[in-house]
């Protein structure tokens, strides 16, 4: 992501194009700030997009649907930055694609018994756990946690 926004922010279209008046009127002053301003910016935008990937995954879908969320002043510039990033030219899914795909192919005939995870993936085994329990039933879960040597056996938690 970093990239492609770098390629953006140094480009005639961001320039000139209204579709990005908004996001120039707000990163103007910082693009301008320096030599290597623009490659700042331009990190510190794709690790936020990242984490909105990971723990705001339902703003990622309304904004690729063209709305709004009412989040604030900063969320139109942020929106038209990720829809330009969403564009279809990337190289591989962004994670909410990809776990979007993993949610529509699941069938309860291919489900194992057990669900196996570990603790570094909390969050996104309770999503998945709780999608699971939701569309299919009773499952349990076995968690390996880091600091203990033995695989705890329950519920998704």
């Amino acid at each position: 992501m970093r990239w492609r926004l770098l390629d953006l922010f140094r480009s005639e279209r961001f320039q000139t194009a209204s579709e990005f008046e908004n996001v120039r009127s707000v990163l103007q002053s910082y693009l301008g700030s320096g030599e290597s301003a623009d490659y700042q910016l331009a990190g510190q935008l794709a690790d936020i997009f990242d984490q909105y990937l990971v723990y705001r995954p339902q703003w990622i879908d309304a904004w690729q649907e063209g709305k709004l969320l009412g989040l604030g002043e900063d969320e139109v510039w942020q929106a038209q930055l990720w829809r330009y990033l969403d564009d279809d030219n990337q190289s591989a899914p962004h994670r909410v694609a990809l776990w979007e795909k993993l949610l529509s192919s699941l069938d309860k005939a291919h489900l194992p018994e057990r669900f196996f995870s570990c603790s570094a993936f909390r969050q996104w085994r309770r999503c998945i756990c709780s999608f699971l329990q939701k569309n299919f039933g009773t499952l349990r879960c076995v968690c390996v946690r880091a600091q203990s040597e033995r695989p705890v056996l329950g519920q998704c938690d």
